[in-house]
């Protein structure tokens, strides 16, 4: 093994963003895919999840929801607003929108530390293709026995390509990042959203 692989990579220090995907391995009965947007920012202590949950029971809470977090985990604050897309019948042939009340919470922390491989002592297990690219994948295992997490990064390079947590072979959620860049993300993608002011 290269000195490389003997220490887990870090994400890109200051910033980075990216289109992702989300599903299952293996897909079984209620789950789905859904996409979204992530935006990371380390220098400034905040990060920007827009998309549709997943996973989410769209049969037991009646409806799909789209939300728009912006956590400033270095403030220690949380801001949210979200649409709740009702689940057709016979009433109401197709979704219908519902903009829910934007909320502002304590922060949990940072979702994807830029160290977390090297916070959680992940191990090089291999590498694969993913999205095309060769990629070197990391491992560690969440604690309270919740299975492992697999990192993804295109070889050689701190570009995150996948994150799966779980084990495929069983039932793993998958997010896939198929847009990865470090370029400048400007200020106007984390202020709050016109709804916060209503």
């Amino acid at each position: 093994m290269s000195a490389a692989r003997q220490r887990p990579p870090l994400l890109p220090e200051r910033q980075w963003s990216s289109s992702y995907v989300s599903y299952w391995s293996p897909m079984q009965g209620g789950d789905r895919m859904t996409s979204g947007h992530v935006w990371y920012d380390y220098g400034r202590g905040v990060y920007r999840i827009d998309g549709v949950l997943n996973p989410w029971d769209e049969q037991a809470h009646g409806h799909l929801l789209w939300k728009s977090e912006i956590n400033q985990f270095g403030a220690g604050e949380c801001h949210t607003w979200a649409v709740a897309y009702d689940v057709p019948g016979e009433a109401a042939p197709t979704y219908r929108a519902r903009p829910l009340a934007y909320e502002r919470t304590k922060s949990p922390g940072s979702l994807v530390p830029c160290d977390v491989l090297v916070r959680h002592e992940a191990v090089f297990v291999g590498t694969e293709q993913v999205l095309g690219f060769e990629a070197e994948g990391w491992r560690y295992e969440r604690p309270e026995g919740r299975g492992p997490v697999t990192y993804y990064f295109r070889a050689g390079t701190r570009h995150l390509l996948r994150m799966v947590n779980g084990d495929p072979r069983l039932h793993a959620a998958i997010r896939d990042f198929p847009t990865f860049s470090e370029q400048p993300i400007p200020d106007t993608v984390f202020q709050p959203h016109p709804w916060a002011a209503r």
